[in-house]
């Protein structure tokens, strides 16, 4: 970084231990900074940094209220009154700011409302996959000396891919042994007509257990989730779909021309609901 040839910075923070303490040291080198919102503790960064705006740029497509409201305003326009918000990870910032702007969208309708079904233990997947690595249940469930000798040598190396399933579908267990509480709750409303789940992974959990139960599809209600992934389309669920393209392109302006983006602390970048 202390090159002259490098002339600017994207920070992607989603994988980070420490984000936010990663961008307090890249912040010394004086280079132009486009920093990605994919990370809480970037997210608590954004007022405190707010007057260094020519050197750092904040671009948030999936953390901010925008998503929800977008999400809103779609099935408002599809003529929904009541509309329930499922998120087992309501602890999350980025869960609270969807049912945020969902409730900001029922504004432009009185008769419109919406009804949150949450947990907030929790923040995300993994505080639930924490859970299953902190029991060590593979090796309970799976004993790997007995796996190992009956495989050939050249095959063990794909042991690590049963873990990592095995951990899944007990991570998956766990959130929709939540999931499943909350669901209970809002079917007791019959004048819901569409839930809006946290995201994609939410409403596919759900969507296979309604197929498992052979629940009839004029008995469930509109479900929709966030991130356009590839299981929501496997399934034909309808998702919001994150501008990413637009949010790098946006990036790359900002550290080659950082006036070009009007001295904008954060820029807050929309998407699109892709309907199914």
């Amino acid at each position: 970084l202390k090159s002259k040839d490098i002339s600017g910075i994207i920070l992607s923070s989603y994988h980070m231990k420490d984000s936010a303490e990663c961008l307090r040291r890249l912040l010394q080198f004086n280079i132009p900074i486009s920093a990605w919102v994919e990370d809480h503790r970037i997210l608590k960064m954004v007022d405190r940094y707010s007057s260094n705006r020519k050197k750092l740029t904040f671009f948030d497509s999936s953390y901010s209220t925008l998503p929800g409201y977008e999400v809103g305003r779609y099935l408002i326009g599809k003529g929904h009154k009541n509309i329930a918000y499922i998120s087992p990870f309501h602890q999350s910032p980025w869960s609270q700011n969807r049912l945020s702007g969902l409730k900001k969208a029922a504004l432009s309708d009185p008769e419109v409302r919406i009804f949150p079904f949450v947990c907030t233990q929790y923040l995300n997947d993994y505080y639930f996959m924490l859970k299953v690595l902190e029991e060590s249940s593979f090796e309970k469930n799976c004993s790997t000396p007995d796996i190992t000798q009956k495989l050939h040598p050249f095959l063990q190396s794909r042991i690590s891919s049963v873990r990592s399933e095995h951990d899944m579908l007990l991570r998956d267990s766990l959130i929709f042994t939540e999931c499943e509480k909350l669901m209970k709750k809002a079917l007791e409303n019959s004048s819901i007509t569409a839930w809006v789940c946290a995201n994609d992974h939410i409403a596919v959990l759900i969507t296979d257990y309604w197929n498992y139960t052979s629940m009839s599809l004029a008995k469930r209600p509109v479900l929709i989730g966030f991130d356009n992934s590839f299981m929501s389309f496997e399934r034909n669920i309808s998702s919001y779909e994150f501008n990413t393209y637009g949010e790098v392109q946006l990036m790359l302006s900002h550290l080659l021309y950082p006036n070009s983006l009007n001295d904008k602390a954060a820029v807050r970048i929309s998407g699109r609901v892709v309907e199914r």
